[in-house]
């Protein structure tokens, strides 16, 4: 009776460490929500148009090259590789 009773009491104290551990955790873990300040609400909402499919799209997921020393945007590798491809058969 007493070996019982000292096992529950030996399994609730282990619970409630392992509950306050993981409490810890998830209040330290990073929060993954969506920030929209001054800093990032241009990227966002700013919309770039590919140059070579005439497709618009949003800043942020624009995949970029460097021609003549400035950064051109675009919306897939396809149309970045034909912009580089152009550039190089042109004289």
């Amino acid at each position: 009776m007493v070996v019982r009773l000292l096992l529950i009491c030996l399994a609730a104290y282990v619970a409630v460490r392992l509950a306050a551990r993981v409490i810890r955790y998830l209040a330290a873990a990073p929060r993954r929500e969506a920030v929209v300040g001054p800093e990032n609400s241009t990227a966002t909402s700013e919309m770039i148009q590919d140059p070579v499919c005439g497709m618009y799209v949003p800043g942020h997921e624009t995949i970029t090259a460097v021609s003549n020393g400035q950064v051109v945007h675009f919306c897939s590798e396809e149309c970045r590789d034909k912009f580089v491809n152009d550039r190089v058969r042109r004289p």
